[in-house]
């Protein structure tokens, strides 16, 4: 019986034994075991630069820091896009093209700019107003050129204005000026243009909101005249509301002024 016993210690023995150098051998194994190498990120194809890549960028970035990355558009919308088309065409065939009353001009930058009112549909009238070099229609329609491709331009951030006027900004939206009126002037060698759109809601007398809109539109534009570089103002009276005129809130966001920039094509 003591045998037995002995014999069935020396078998639980063996067993433990084996089960411990199974278990090393497996954690061995495990351990020693190499790791599939890790693939490398997949690289995206690159998209061959656009030619205003760089400044684009450079001006981006700048409009981005003042505005956020949701206080501009890249790009213009069609609808935008199709309403220049029209003045452009109305600019090439010098049709339909009346001076713009003395009082629709601002006085600011008086003897840069000139005026001039054009049918934009038979019953819709639109005032347009170049600057410097824009002056000779020629040199607009360059512009305007360029513009009607959406990828070589920015569509920058929106000015809201109170009800009835032209001249006035909240005080947030001053300082935003300011410093667009910063960063415009440190680039203003990389700038080809500036385009402000002036806009108002639908109360009003159609002749007196052309007349305010391109007010506004000049507003803007004024506070960038001593960059002496090329610009275009635009005034849309009531004809092109952001948001349906039902209501003050409406309403508030139609009293605007867009603003498009066009950068120089980069030297390669």
């Amino acid at each position: 019986m003591k045998h037995n016993l002995i014999s069935k210690r020396k078998s639980y023995l063996i067993l433990i034994t084996a089960i411990f150098f199974l278990t090393l051998a497996l954690y061995t194994t495990s351990c020693s075991k190499k790791e599939p190498p890790v693939p490398p990120p997949k690289q995206s194809k690159e998209e061959p630069d656009e030619p205003m890549g760089k400044i684009k960028g450079l001006i981006i970035k700048g409009l981005t820091a003042i505005f956020g990355e949701k206080g501009f558009k890249l790009v213009l919308d069609k609808d935008t896009i199709e309403k220049l088309n029209i003045i452009i065409n109305n600019l090439k065939e010098k049709k339909q093209l009346d001076n713009i009353s003395a009082s629709m001009l601002t006085k600011k930058c008086f003897d840069k700019k000139k005026g001039y009112l054009m049918n934009f549909t038979e019953d819709k009238r639109i005032a347009v107003v170049l600057y410097y070099n824009f002056k000779n229609f020629d040199d607009a329609n360059k512009i305007f050129s360029l513009v009607t491709n959406p990828k070589t331009i920015l569509s920058g951030p929106i000015f809201y204005f109170d009800f009835n006027v032209s001249n006035k900004l909240s005080k947030n939206q001053m300082e935003n000026l300011d410093k667009l009126n910063k960063l415009l002037t440190e680039n203003k060698e990389n700038i080809e243009a500036i385009i402000t759109m002036g806009h108002t809601c639908d109360i009003g007398e159609d002749e007196y909101n052309l007349a305010l809109s391109i007010k506004r539109a000049q507003f803007l534009t004024d506070k960038f005249c001593q960059m002496k570089i090329n610009m275009i103002a635009i005034g849309f009276g009531e004809y092109f509301p952001a948001m349906p005129n039902i209501n003050d809130e409406n309403r508030a966001q139609n009293r605007r002024v867009e603003i498009i920039i066009v950068p120089k094509v980069d030297q390669k």
